[in-house]
This record gives structure tokens, C-alpha cells and sequence, in this order.
């Protein structure tokens, strides 16, 4: 049984508060919150904040992928482990922002 907040999680940014950013699970229900509005020197940028709350919405996907790869390679399955890989890059990627999971919304979410 999971004990965290299941996914996909997505990275959403209310109009009302630009520098908040929050990680959403479906449903809405929230994962983390992100505060870019800090004194001067205390904190790091807003392009920075969006970029580790990327990596942290990404998390269940990495997650579960990192799982199939040892599953798969446990299972000795040539063809199954290239699938898994593949899972794994694609995961990764959107870690990196290869896609786009982020969403600008007026009002906090009912997702």
C-alpha cells in the first residue's frame, strides 16, 4: 500500500499569487506548496521554484518507473526491460520539462 498521495501530480500556479506554486494530486487535493516570494538572498528564483516543482510533480511517475525497470530486469525479460527503459527516459524527461505539466489557474484548483 502507498503511503504518499497517489499521482499524476501537476505543477499549478493561481493568477491571484504568481510566486506560490503549488503540486496538485487529481482531484485537486494538494501535495506541496512552493514559496518563491522570500527576502532578497533567502531564497532562489521563480524559474528555479517552477523547475523543482517539475521534478517534484514528476515524482510518482519516476517512481513507478524505476519500479517496472527492476521488476522487468528481475524478470529476465529482454523484451520487457527495452519497454521499461524506454518508460523510465520518458519519465526523466518530463522531470527535465520535456512536457509540459504545468498549469496557470485563476482560482486554486478543483482539478
Amino acid at each position: 500500500m502507498n503511503k504518499y498521495t497517489p499521482g499524476p501530480w501537476q505543477v499549478v500556479t493561481p493568477l491571484s499569487d504568481p510566486e506560490t506554486i503549488y503540486i496538485v494530486a487529481t482531484g485537486g487535493r494538494f501535495v506541496a506548496c512552493i514559496v518563491s516570494d522570500v527576502p532578497e538572498g533567502q531564497g532562489i528564483s521563480l524559474k528555479e521554484s517552477f523547475e523543482n516543482a517539475r521534478l517534484i510533480a514528476t515524482a510518482p511517475d519516476l517512481l513507478a518507473s524505476a519500479k517496472y525497470v527492476l521488476e522487468s530486469i528481475n524478470a529476465v525479460d529482454a523484451e520487457e526491460v527495452k519497454r521499461a527503459i524506454c518508460e523510465l527516459w520518458v519519465a526523466v524527461g518530463n522531470a527535465e520539462g520535456g512536457n509540459e505539466i504545468h498549469k496557470v489557474t485563476y482560482d486554486l484548483p478543483n482539478l
